[in-house]
């Protein structure tokens, strides 16, 4: 399987969106399929606003992940909080996600 192509789309805080796919699941249903991702673990809860956008936060081998749907659109952001993250736990983070999400 070919690597999955990764984004560097610097955020304003300094972090770095690597993956921002279109996904038809809700917010929860998106938490639960990254929590079911070998060495995820997931961080607090998932915080919602008024509007649908919603955020969680996880982690792999201590590196901090957060998942935002900016839009309610099925958008969603995969952002490494460092943006020196390891490219090649991004990579497979997302070849892991991309697989199981074509089983969904």
């Amino acid at each position: 399987m070919p690597s999955p192509t990764l984004l560097t789309m610097p955020m304003p805080d300094g972090s770095r969106c690597f993956y921002a796919p279109e996904y038809d699941l809700k917010p929860s249903a998106m938490r639960l399929l990254v929590s079911n991702l070998p060495g995820v673990k997931l961080r607090g809860t998932m915080d919602c606003d008024s509007a649908g956008s919603c955020w969680f936060e996880f982690e792999i081998n201590e590196w901090r992940f957060q998942v935002h749907n900016p839009f309610p659109t099925g958008a969603y952001w995969f952002i490494a909080v460092n943006p020196e993250t390891d490219e090649r736990i991004l990579a497979q983070f997302v070849g892991h996600l991309e697989a199981l999400a074509a089983t969904w």
